[in-house]
């Protein structure tokens, strides 16, 4: 009856085909999630791979989530003027929470990118004197263009009190931001993160070590809760699979990505990292130009 009342609201006529397209439609958004997201068949791997009660443990009311969705007409504007509504976003959005952060706390950042379909999730996490990873906030961003979420990744990274490193997913889409991000902070400082069996094998245990010993603190957040359940066994390794799909509350499909945007700022905060003191040198203990670089050599 879900679907009549659906059509009596819209206004639609309700037929039995157009009942079973709106049914199989669901199921394939949900892909391999769809037996256990809609039809409450449990799977065979026993259960999700982080409990729902250790994810909620580990959460907290006052953590926000910034989510920023876009038309997909936004890119069709002059780049001037896209840029500048990023930046007015960010001032509003971004700069208040950021300048209440303690300056005296090291910091690192991980995100999983997308452009079209599935959301990019920049995901900050602040160490404590405690040793205990708390996000600050989390910003989710749907149909962003690439040169607004570099925009916005650098405002994040700039501001955090020091950063010292970010693990950027590389695949695909991704790898042009990761790669502009390592020119901007350095190599040593920006993990350009190509997922595989080995890298999932070596780090996700000790994500998920973090929540079973306390030592992070996320968003109490319904999607990010789910993002965070979808990860599974899978070939011996914890992941999302590949076909694993749900939609968020904002109606849009959603892969895990508050998950491994998760997963990859807890990595990059474990890197060991020295912050480097800046102090500006007179003109005449420095190079200026090419020439005086390729001296050295």
């Amino acid at each position: 009856g879900l679907y009549r009342r659906i059509a009596q609201v819209r206004g639609l006529t309700w037929t039995k085909e157009a009942e079973a397209a709106w049914r199989d439609e669901i199921v394939a958004l949900y892909g391999d999630g769809a037996a256990e997201e809609l039809f409450c068949i449990p799977r065979a791997s026993g259960g999700a791979w982080l409990p729902r009660a250790l994810i909620e443990a580990r959460s907290s009311r006052e953590i926000p989530v910034l989510r920023w969705n876009l038309p997909p007409a936004f890119v069709d504007q002059p780049q001037t003027v896209t840029q500048a509504l990023a930046r007015d976003w960010c001032e509003a959005n971004l700069t208040p929470l950021l300048n209440a952060l303690d300056p005296h706390l090291v910091s690192a950042v991980g995100q999983d990118f997308g452009r079209t379909g599935d959301l990019s999730v920049i995901w900050p996490l602040v160490t404590g004197a405690d040793l205990v990873r708390r996000t600050p906030f989390v910003v989710e961003l749907r149909n962003v263009p690439y040169a607004e979420q570099s925009l916005i990744l650098f405002w994040i990274c700039d501001r955090l009190p020091r950063f010292l490193n970010a693990a950027l997913d590389a695949g695909g889409n991704g790898s042009a931001q990761a790669e502009a991000a390592r020119r901007k902070y350095s190599h040593s400082r920006v993990a350009e993160v190509k997922f595989s069996v080995e890298w999932y094998r070596a780090h996700m245990p000790a994500f998920k070590a973090a929540f079973e010993g306390g030592s992070v603190v996320i968003p109490a957040d319904l999607d990010i809760r789910a993002d965070l359940q979808s990860i599974v066994m899978e070939g011996g390794v914890a992941k999302v699979p590949a076909g694993a799909r749900n939609v968020g509350q904002d109606g849009g499909q959603r892969h895990g990505d508050a998950a491994i945007a998760a997963a990859l700022a807890w990595f990059a905060s474990r890197q060991d990292r020295v912050p480097i003191e800046f102090q500006a040198v007179g003109r005449s203990r420095i190079g200026t130009g090419l020439g005086d670089f390729l001296r050295g050599y």
